[in-house]
């Protein structure tokens, strides 16, 4: 094969990383399994492997670029292709596309040495390095596709990762010097009026459910769930991969109080696991592997092919509500904060509320579902009751506040989804989350009684940690109802969850001007900081580890809490030798015992 070739400049970082790992290497046991083999070393693939393995996928072997390097001088300038990567720079879909793209700029970073946008022209930056991206990706089109770069790293003793869409905050998706397998072609989605997974006998019961492939993003499920008057619970963000690591983690949505977490909801999984084989997980079949799948984190147990997930009768009317207050000084800023905070235990006990608020200095701007009123799913639940937290809020004593509130009927899920995003008029790029910005987030599940019994310990931890230099703060009021019901569903979603009521996210957010490994540390000390404050509060609570601190403590328990054994043995029988490997993942015993492995990200 005559590889694409791409003129980057060589990273200082990365050669003193091949002497490293080249003698750290040399003292590890090959029984370890341990993904070592870099290109410093004799070990890696020769031209003429590389060759045999890119016919064995009919010519699929690509060279992944960083997004910006069609903008920098050298063989891989390309005019065109820097004006599109410019115009589209904080499009999620078209980072999707891109088999090097992440969705946040420091993934595709290694310390100092990343890969960004000019500020005028392609000569303004003389350096683009690799960065974090992977050397190789295999862009899968099959299970074959998927099981040959399988095998091929276990021949070679490669580091691989995995991307679907590159929505992965701990950087999961991608890794330096590594083979990649590039999932976004695998566009299979198929519903189904009655679903009864492979093997089970009749006394499983069947759903009308749809099974969707790793390339497969929320919007497109929406959109055909829409239309066959279905609803779905997915993710919020209309790019996210819906068989990938958003439902390997959890998956949490706004419809999650109604029908619980997306990982509660599935079905049967289609994973090719280390050994190179393809294999069903169900209640009846591979029940081990099924069970640690959902919850037990992406990019552990093997390369997830297809989801099928129970589907729902669609919404009848269901309410949108925006809030908008404001206030003048500090004192009147946390009291209402304190109200706020309040206001979530009550919005949840008066019905399946879910919604999403954004906090700032003195302002909160919150966006909230209301999926039913009295439509006859809840008898006991009417209209006027189910209004009556957000009546109370707005008719306290405001004092020195303003407050706006607004009220809307939508005709579906998909409508109010799409009308967050102000996405109704058929654009697609703008129908999910801004992304391509340097991002560092910390996350804790806040359980339902804190929120209830100590409401203003919460709002003074939320004032030290915005006048602490966190940027932003994201409640997403997304658990309660069914995800605390199914406390008994036998999957590996962290305990934490079904206690939770908020799911908190700090942010801080970074310029590529600012970009290098000192701002990013400080970025990163900064959430870990405020994040210790939500964690004196909640003992023995968790946190999402989609959307978690890059540097959490103590994360097994944080992000598995009492499953972390369990995922681990089952790690041990699945991945012996320790193929997937990744920050913060699930490892099996050999490989916890030598931290000299490429650990990156």
């Amino acid at each position: 094969m005559r590889s694409p070739h791409v003129d980057l400049d060589p990273n200082p970082l990365l050669l003193i990383l091949y002497l490293c790992l080249a003698e750290a290497c040399s003292n590890v046991s090959s029984s370890t399994g341990c993904p070592c083999c870099i290109p410093a070393l004799e070990c890696w693939p020769d031209g003429a492997a590389w060759n045999t393995l890119n016919a064995s996928i009919g010519g699929r072997l690509l060279r992944p670029q960083p997004s910006a390097a069609p903008c920098h001088k050298g063989s891989s300038y390309d005019e065109g292709a820097c004006a599109e990567a410019m115009d589209h720079w904080h499009d999620a879909f078209w980072r999707s596309d891109q088999p090097g793209a992440m969705q946040a700029l420091n993934l595709e970073s290694v310390g100092d040495y990343t890969c960004n946008l000019p500020s005028s022209d392609r000569y303004s930056y003389t350096a683009c390095y690799q960065g974090a991206v992977p050397s190789y990706a295999v862009r899968a089109t099959s299970v074959e596709d998927v099981q040959a770069a399988i095998r091929f790293a276990n021949a070679y003793n490669l580091r691989l990762t995995i991307k679907s869409t590159g929505h992965d905050f701990l950087g999961r998706s991608t890794a330096p010097l590594s083979l990649n397998i590039w999932l976004h072609d695998l566009k299979g989605l198929e519903f189904h009026d009655s679903f009864r997974p492979e093997g089970c006998s009749a006394k499983v019961d069947t759903s009308t459910a749809v099974t969707a492939e790793a390339g497969v993003q929320w919007y497109d499920v929406y959109e055909e769930a829409d239309l066959k008057n279905l609803t779905v619970v997915g993710g919020m963000s209309g790019s996210v991969s819906a068989a990938g690591g958003f439902l390997q983690g959890g998956g949490h949505s706004p419809l999650s109080p109604l029908h619980g977490l997306a990982a509660d909801n599935v079905m049967e999984l289609k994973v090719v696991t280390a050994d190179g084989n393809m294999k069903v997980g169900n209640p009846c079949e591979n029940t081990d592997l099924f069970w640690a799948l959902r919850g037990g984190g992406g990019g552990t147990f093997g390369v997830v092919i297809s989801a099928t997930v129970r589907t729902y009768p669609a919404l009848r009317s269901p309410v949108g509500v925006q809030l908008l207050a404001k206030a003048t000084t500090n004192s009147s800023f946390q009291s209402l904060l304190s109200r706020f905070v309040e206001l979530q235990a009550s919005l949840s006990d008066a019905g399946s509320w879910a919604g999403y608020s954004y906090f700032g200095f003195n302002y909160i701007t919150a966006s909230y579902l209301l999926p039913y009123v009295s439509s006859g799913m809840d008898p006991n639940k009417t209209a006027e009751s189910a209004f009556e937290p957000l009546k109370s809020f707005i008719d306290a004593d405001a004092g020195e506040l303003s407050l706006d509130l607004r009220i809307h009927t939508f005709h579906s899920f998909r409508e109010w989804r799409n009308y967050q995003y102000n996405c109704d008029q058929g654009n697609k790029r703008t129908c999910t989350d801004i992304t391509g910005f340097y991002v560092a987030l910390a996350s804790r599940l806040l359980p339902k009684g804190l929120l209830k019994t100590d409401a203003d310990a919460v709002a003074k931890a939320f004032m030290e940690i915005l006048g602490d230099g966190v940027d932003q703060i994201i409640g997403h009021l997304v658990a309660g109802g069914a995800v605390s019901r199914n406390k008994g569903s036998d999957n590996a979603v962290n305990p934490a969850w079904r206690k939770a009521l908020w799911h908190v996210v700090l942010a801080s957010t970074w310029t590529s001007e600012e970009a290098c490994a000192s701002t990013e540390a400080k970025k990163r000390f900064l959430v870990t900081k405020a994040n210790a404050l939500l964690r004196s509060l909640t003992p023995g609570s968790g946190c999402y580890l989609n959307e978690a601190d890059y540097n959490e403590p103590d994360w097994q328990f944080s992000f598995f809490g009492t499953n972390y054994d369990r995922l681990q043995a089952i790690k041990q029988q699945v991945d012996p030798n320790g193929l997937f490997h990744c920050r913060n993942c699930v490892e099996n015993a050999p490989l916890q015992s030598h931290g000299s492995c490429i650990s990156w990200p």
